[in-house]
């Protein structure tokens, strides 16, 4: 498993200082962060670090912040994010040793596996690859919610930069076919984890498929040619779309029945919007949607398909404040535009008309201005936007999905686009929409997320020393 630079054998008196060119794992019991330091001084560039900490209870919950941010650097995360929360935070952690000796880590695998975190970085010795260490760091701040009003909370620093290389994920899932599985029992929930983290990102492109041939290197060579076997991510890509959130958590805000994930992956995808899922959580959707569109499509989903009872919200709870905002609540006659328009026209025929003969003009031709109107911006927003239909067929240009980023074809590139209010949302619950927009590694049966083997799985107490 190991190998070493320089002559195997001490040529003087001095002890042997040579460095691990392949790979040095640590594996301890409870945290690695003592051992890193040490570990980065001793390993070659372009080499392998892989790093177990098993200490869940502190950088995956709130239960010890002193703690976390002594070990980690960091502040954890609370909730259903904890975990992915814990993997940027070790992350964080090695990547703020490495920067001291002029190293730079790239993530090659970080998993959230039961009780703890197991992470793969390469090492690279390049000054100018540190400085990207800056952009890569974030603070999790949650500004105070403008949907229910609830306090803010603080996390990090944290690493900001992606969690896995694609490229490594996808050569170990194309060995898994031809490994033994009487040797490797768990092939089952490996080929599910990786393909979970491998449909992770977002913005993740298209990469080849074809399998590297492996090189033989000579000793001259070194680490040179084994690292052309997986490519170099760019060392100043972020992660755009970090976290997620659980559909059962915010179904449990709305007292309501929790979406089925096919349904909510549809009505994402029916307005425009990505999705996918994260390995740390079953039940998780990471999209890039703003929250006020992912709590109308709620709110519709509790008019549509799951209503809730009439008190069963308690007043200045955060579902309260939530649902207040419906389409229900607020759908008043003053919200129609076009009935304003044509109630201000009409008031002004009355005030003006002279006689019946007069007034009856005047609202004909009241009614006559407001339905070209009507006829002539349908027919452009249908021009605009000819995806977006309403249920008898023609385009409603209220229900027009001007998203964030979306722009007309004759709009210039960098012009503002006018943002429809959430409510004006057509919001379409199609199971088979959200199917079609997973990858066609989602249409296999794989063993995603396991069940615990026994009741109260987890880290037991230390081994005696009897």
């Amino acid at each position: 498993m190991y190998s070493l630079l320089g002559p195997q054998e001490p040529t003087s008196e001095k002890p042997y200082v040579g460095k691990f060119d392949v790979s040095i794992d640590l594996d301890p019991y409870g945290t690695a962060a003592p051992f890193v330091d040490a570990a980065l001084q001793g390993i070659n560039d372009g080499g392998l670090l892989c790093v177990t900490c098993t200490d869940a209870e502190v950088f995956a919950s709130a239960g010890h912040l002193e703690k976390a941010f002594a070990l980690y650097g960091g502040l954890p995360l609370k909730g259903p994010l904890s975990h992915e929360g814990g993997l940027r935070l070790i992350l964080n952690g090695i990547a703020a040793s490495a920067r001291k000796y002029g190293l730079a880590i790239e993530p090659l695998l970080s998993l959230s596996i039961d009780f703890y975190a197991r992470i793969f970085v390469r090492i690279h010795r390049s000054p100018v690859e540190v400085e990207f260490t800056s952009s890569n760091t974030m603070a999790v701040s949650t500004p105070k919610c403008e949907h229910c009003g609830f306090r803010p909370h603080l996390g990090g620093p944290m690493w900001a930069g992606p969690l896995h290389n694609p490229h490594l994920i996808q050569k170990i899932l194309d060995m898994l076919p031809v490994i033994d599985r009487e040797t490797y029992r768990t092939i089952g929930r490996m080929e599910g984890m990786l393909t979970t983290a491998l449909e992770e990102d977002l913005d993740l492109v298209a990469f080849s498929k074809e399998t590297t041939p492996n090189p033989s290197p000579s000793a001259a060579d070194g680490w040179q040619q084994l690292s052309a076997i997986i490519p170099r991510t760019n060392p100043a890509l972020r992660d755009h779309h970090p976290f997620f959130f659980c559909l059962n958590a915010i179904a449990k805000v709305l007292h309501t029945q929790t979406v089925p994930f096919g349904l909510f992956r549809g009505a994402l995808r029916h307005l425009g919007y990505q999705s996918t899922r994260s390995h740390t959580k079953p039940n998780s959707i990471r999209t890039d949607a703003p929250w006020d569109v992912i709590w109308e499509i709620m709110r519709e989903w509790v008019r549509q398909k799951a209503p809730i009872k009439e008190g069963t919200l308690s007043a200045g709870s955060a579902g309260a404040a939530i649902m207040q905002k419906s389409r229900d609540a607020n759908k008043t006659p003053q919200d129609d535009p076009w009935l304003s328009l044509l109630k201000r026209e009409i008031g002004e025929a009355l005030e003006s008309g002279q006689d019946i003969r007069d007034l009856t003009t005047k609202i004909e031709a009241a009614l006559y201005r407001t339905s070209s109107a009507y006829r002539l911006l349908t027919k452009v927003a249908s021009e605009l936007n000819p995806s977006v239909d309403n249920e008898g067929g023609s385009s409603d240009i209220n229900n027009i999905d001007c998203g964030e980023g979306t722009q007309a074809d004759d709009t210039p590139t960098g012009a503002p686009v006018a943002k429809v209010h959430p409510n004006t949302l057509n919001i379409v619950f199609d199971e088979a929409l959200g199917s079609r927009a997973s990858a066609s590694s989602s249409c296999k049966k794989i063993m995603r997320y396991q069940v615990n083997p026994r009741a109260y799985w987890g880290p037991m107490s230390r081994a005696s020393g009897a």
